[in-house]
């Protein structure tokens, strides 16, 4: 399986400097170019080549439904799985069609082995079509609300 091309992990030994010891652990979650067998991506079928716009837009309207299903379907198995691991999770807005998941997790350094097993073992579940990036540990910026008055 190779769902897990790149699982990198990197850490300066210094800790997070908001006076406690968790990390920021980052999971990318990516479609590769094209997929013809989960119906997401892939060549446009003959019924469509010359078809009336409406029947494009259709198929725009179908393929954008489909994302959208595979997306939320992904989330849920990939922050179940991960979740046991961390004490929240921020989900970040994907960067366009072929990212699936753009997750911040915040782990506590003990248990970032555990997590990281974790990260492996859910990425094994995606087949090769997907690329599952980690890494990590990083300060904790997703996870801090900062408030200015100026």
């Amino acid at each position: 399986m190779t769902a897990i091309s790149g699982i990198v992990t990197t850490d300066s030994g210094r800790k997070a400097k908001i006076g406690h010891d968790q990390t920021e652990s980052p999971v990318t979650f990516t479609r590769h170019g094209r997929s013809r067998s989960n119906g997401i991506g892939g060549h446009v079928g003959p019924e469509y080549a010359g078809g009336a716009h409406s029947e494009k837009i259709e198929l725009g309207r179908q393929f954008a439904e489909l994302l959208e299903d595979t997306r939320s379907a992904s989330l849920e198995k990939i922050e179940a799985a991960l979740a046991p691991f961390c004490f929240e999770i921020h989900s970040n807005t994907v960067k366009g069609d072929k990212e699936i998941a753009n997750l911040a997790f915040l782990v506590d350094r003990e248990k970032l082995p555990e997590f990281e097993r974790g990260a492996e073992k859910i990425a094994d579940e995606f087949d090769d079509r997907f690329t599952f990036q980690y890494s990590g540990p990083w300060a904790p910026y997703n996870f801090v609300s900062m408030e200015l008055d100026l």
